[in-house]
C-alpha cells in the first residue's frame, strides 16, 4: 500500500519495475496518470534550505534538506473551505515541513506494469495538485471528475492485467487525512482490500 503521493508515485514504479514480487495488492493515493499541478505547487510554496529558513529549529541539518512556505499549505492540501478543522490550518502553519531534494527526483512513469494484482486508486475529488495545473483550489476549484471516467481513473491503463479500482473520495483535498471525509476515504480502502481477501 503507498500512501500519499510520494508513495504512489513509487509505488507504480515498483509494480512496473517488479510486478510480480514487490506488492500483493496497491492502493495509490492522492494520484493521477500525470500530476499535472506539481511544478506549480513547487514554486508556490519553495522555500529554501531549512537550515537558512528555520536556523534555531533545523540549523543542525544538512543543506539538502528543504523546507516549504506554510502559508501555501491550505490551498494545496486541503480540502475546501468548510470541510476541515480550521485548527489543523493553524497547527501547520507553526511547524516547519522538511523534505530532502531527492524527494523531487521521483521516478518517470511512462510504462505500463504486468502486475495482476488488485490495484485501487484513491483520489481526492478536490486534489489540485493532481488534477489541476494551477495547483491550489484558490485560483480556480479542482475536480478529478468521478469514477472510471476520472482523471485518476486513467491510470488503468498502466495497469492493463490488474484488477483495477478508482475511488474518488468527494470534498477532498490532496491530503486525504485533512478533511471531515477522511473515514470515508479510509472506508474505501478498507472495503477494496476486504473485497480481495486481504
Amino acid at each position: 500500500m503507498a500512501a500519499w503521493s510520494y508513495g504512489a508515485l513509487h509505488g507504480r514504479a515498483l509494480a512496473i519495475s517488479n510486478p510480480k514480487n514487490a506488492a500483493d495488492v496497491y492502493i495509490l493515493t492522492a494520484t493521477a496518470w500525470n500530476i499535472v499541478g506539481i511544478n506549480t505547487v513547487v514554486r508556490t510554496i519553495a522555500g529554501g534550505s531549512a537550515r537558512i529558513k528555520y536556523p534555531i529549529q533545523l540549523g543542525h541539518l544538512p543543506p539538502a534538506y528543504m523546507t516549504f512556505d506554510p502559508s501555501g499549505l491550505k490551498d494545496v492540501m486541503y480540502p475546501l473551505d468548510g470541510q476541515f478543522d480550521a485548527q489543523l490550518v493553524a497547527f501547520d502553519k507553526k511547524f516547519p515541513h522538511v523534505f530532502s531534494v531527492g524527494e523531487f527526483a521521483s521516478p518517470k512513469l511512462n510504462t505500463t506494469s504486468n502486475f495482476t494484482g488488485p490495484v485501487m486508486v484513491l483520489t481526492g475529488r478536490n486534489d489540485a495538485i493532481a488534477c489541476d495545473s494551477r495547483g491550489n483550489n484558490t485560483e480556480h476549484v479542482a475536480d478529478c471528475g468521478i469514477g472510471g471516467g476520472s482523471i485518476p481513473g486513467q491510470l488503468a491503463e498502466v495497469f492493463p492485467n490488474a484488477q483495477f479500482g478508482v475511488y474518488i473520495a468527494d470534498k477532498t483535498g490532496h491530503n486525504i487525512n485533512l478533511g471531515y471525509s477522511a473515514s470515508e476515504a479510509f472506508g474505501a480502502a478498507h472495503g477494496f482490500l476486504q473485497f480481495y481477501g486481504f
